[in-house]
């Protein structure tokens, strides 16, 4: 994928889509206009994908579990023609349901870029929603999958929420247009809260529900800039450090929000002094905290050498500054503190099952850093479009919220700081 470097969006534009923004909160609670579905967490393995899912949409009558995955660009889940041990890890599609039908068998490659592939022919039938049906949906059912990671994802498939609908992959269907012609919802955004501990979460199509928000803690996120010709979420980190070290490389690089990633996951330039300040931290005995992880050979991330975060009192924090009118005041950017358990997890399926590893890994082709469920699972977040004269969507900006106290723990630190 193509992701351009990002600059700083014009202030006065800020505070106008701040407007917005406050706007579509006070008029998007639960209602008959929003579409709320339930996200249950599944196993953490160490390949990068969320291990968020729900079961609240179907595809036909099967019941699978769905990511909703605004880093994908298609819609696509498993289907009953792969016999494989990574298909048979997973729930199926039946395409000898009625209302299903095949458009075209023809194999085709669906790339996930470097995580891995999937061999797909296109099927259609209708899908249910928590607020109704929906009319036939075009989508690609996997008929193999090439990388061992597939068999341990937690999901079965993925609604792709991409950042433009002109960059949907034909002839997949793009979701959030659907919700919106049939009625279901009102407004072209959606939200995600989860909650780690409670093994639970909600995503809301067509707004915002304030009761998973704690008052006064939203920050814009404002788009990348134009021309937006990516499909990605993203907007302008301003700084990241470990502890006192400041990651240079990464000063107004492009920051993407992954609905269905994990980890933070960047080019070599981005991750690789990261990981090179945190190296260098030793035990109270002079020890190693910290192995390398190694990705064809090369030195991708970063695993500890025993034990937990929690074991070593010397681990830096890492800081993250970003966005705009933080608390809703003009100048203010969100300072974002993760501590050692925070940009941490522990593996619980496949490769270094039990063991615990940074959140950080090298991954080419990204064009800036990305973030799943690491940072995500400590905020609530809305992410809203932009609808064209055409009928085209485009990404507008991105909110940060705390998160209600019912949802778990935030960030170590989350406070607001003038950016100039």
């Amino acid at each position: 994928m193509k992701i351009l470097a990002a600059s700083p969006t014009r202030p006065w534009l800020a505070r106008l889509r701040w407007l917005a923004a406050l706007l579509l909160v006070a008029g998007a609670g639960h209602s008959q206009q929003t579409v709320e579905m339930n996200l249950e967490l599944g196993s953490v393995a160490d390949y990068g994908a969320s291990p968020w899912y729900t079961e609240d949409i179907r595809i036909g009558a099967s019941k699978l579990k769905l990511a909703l995955d605004n880093g994908a660009d298609f819609i696509w889940a498993t289907s009953d023609q792969c016999a494989t041990p990574a298909c048979n890890a997973h729930a199926k599609v039946d395409t000898s349901q009625t209302g299903f039908k095949w458009l075209d068998k023809t194999p085709a490659t669906r790339s996930f870029g470097s995580w891995g592939d999937m061999t797909t022919w296109t099927g259609a039938v209708p899908f249910g929603t928590p607020a109704g049906t929906l009319p036939p949906l075009a989508f690609f059912a996997s008929v193999n999958y090439q990388g061992s990671q597939f068999q341990y994802l937690a999901w079965d498939g993925g609604i792709g929420l991409p950042a433009r609908s002109d960059k949907t992959t034909a002839p997949s269907a793009f979701f959030p247009k659907l919700l919106m012609d049939a009625g279901y919802v009102s407004k072209p955004v959606f939200s995600q809260v989860t909650n780690p501990g409670g093994k639970s979460g909600k995503f809301v199509f067509g707004g915002v529900n304030e009761a998973y928000i704690s008052a006064g803690t939203a920050t814009i996120l404002p788009p990348k800039p134009e021309p937006r010709t990516d499909d990605v979420w993203g907007t302008e980190l301003d700084s990241l450090s470990v502890g006192d070290m400041a990651i240079n490389p990464l000063d107004g690089a492009v920051f993407f929000l992954d609905t269905g990633s994990s980890r933070f996951k960047g080019d070599s330039q981005y991750v690789l002094p990261v990981l090179t300040e945190l190296i260098r931290y030793k035990d109270s005995s002079g020890n190693a905290i910290f192995e390398k992880v190694l990705q064809d050979g090369n030195w991708a991330g970063l695993a500890y050498a025993s034990g937990a975060p929690g074991d070593y009192e010397n681990l830096p924090a890492i800081t993250l500054r970003l966005g705009t009118d933080c608390g809703n005041a003009a100048g203010k950017r969100a300072v974002v503190m993760l501590s050692p358990a925070q940009y941490s997890y522990q593996v619980e399926a496949g490769d270094r099952a039990g063991q615990w590893v940074v959140a950080f890994r090298i991954l080419k082709e990204i064009g800036g850093l990305l973030v799943g469920s690491t940072f995500l699972d400590l905020f609530h977040t809305s992410y809203e479009y932009e609808i064209d004269g055409e009928g085209n969507y485009t990404q507008g900006n991105m909110l940060l919220y705390g998160k209600s106290p019912d949802f778990g723990p935030g960030p170590a630190g989350y406070e607001c700081e003038s950016s100039f």
